[in-house]
C-alpha cells in the first residue's frame, strides 16, 4: 500500500516536472529577442495611478497611466484669469471706442451745422453791408431820419457778430486751442463754443 501511494505521488511530481518544462526554459547564457517600444506622455508631469501591469497584452487607445493635473489645473485657472481680465479691457475699449464714434458723429453733425449757419449769417452781412451803404448815402443827404439809419447800422453789426461768433465755432470744432496765439476754446452751457484769451477774457 505504502509504495503504491508513493509510486503515484512519483508520478504526479514528474508529470509536474515536464509541465514545467514545457513552459520554462533554464539556461545560464540564453538570451532573448523582441521588440522594444517607447511610450511616453505627452506632456510632463507625476504619474498619479499606474493602469496596467507588467507584461500586459493592451491595444490602441488603451488607458496606460494617469498623470497628476493638479499643476495644469493652477495653470488652467491663471489663464482663465488671464482670458477674463483681458475680455473685460476689451469690452472696456470696445465701450469707449462706441462713445468716441458717437462723438465723432455728433461732432460731424455739429460742424455741418455750424457751417451752414456760417454760410447764411455770411449771406446776411453782405446783404445788410450793402443796405447800411445805402442807408448812409441817404442819410448823408438827409433824407431818411437817423433812427432808420442807426436801425440798419445795428442790423449790420449783428449779422458781423453772427459771422465771427460762427467762425470761431467752425475754428474750436475744428481743432482749436491755439497756445501761439493765445486762443483757447471754451464749451457753453447751451452747446455753443467761443473764445477766451489767455487772460481768460471772452
Amino acid at each position: 500500500m505504502f509504495w503504491r501511494s508513493a509510486i503515484v505521488i512519483a508520478a504526479g511530481g514528474f508529470y509536474a516536472y515536464q509541465k514545467y518544462r514545457n513552459t520554462h526554459i533554464s539556461t545560464e547564457d540564453a538570451y532573448i529577442t523582441g521588440k522594444i517600444h517607447t511610450v511616453a506622455s505627452k506632456v510632463p508631469g507625476t504619474v498619479k495611478a499606474l493602469l496596467v501591469k507588467d507584461n500586459q497584452f493592451v491595444k490602441e487607445k488603451d488607458k496606460l497611466l494617469e498623470i497628476d493635473d493638479r499643476d495644469y489645473n493652477v495653470k488652467v485657472r491663471e489663464a482663465e484669469s488671464t482670458v477674463g481680465t483681458e475680455k473685460a479691457r476689451f469690452e472696456e475699449i470696445s465701450s469707449r471706442a462706441e462713445v468716441a464714434r458717437k462723438q465723432l458723429v455728433e461732432l460731424n453733425f455739429r460742424m455741418e451745422s455750424v457751417k451752414a449757419n456760417l454760410k447764411l449769417h455770411t449771406v446776411n452781412l453782405k446783404q445788410s453791408e450793402i443796405d447800411l451803404q445805402r442807408i448812409q448815402r441817404l442819410f448823408d443827404k438827409k433824407i431818411i431820419a437817423e433812427e432808420q439809419y442807426e436801425k440798419s447800422k445795428t442790423a449790420y453789426e449783428g449779422n458781423l457778430a453772427l459771422v465771427e461768433s460762427a467762425k470761431e465755432q467752425v475754428y474750436c470744432l475744428s481743432g482749436g486751442d491755439d497756445p501761439w496765439s493765445g486762443r483757447y476754446c471754451r464749451f457753453s452751457g447751451d452747446a455753443d463754443y467761443w473764445l477766451v484769451d489767455q487772460s481768460g477774457e471772452s
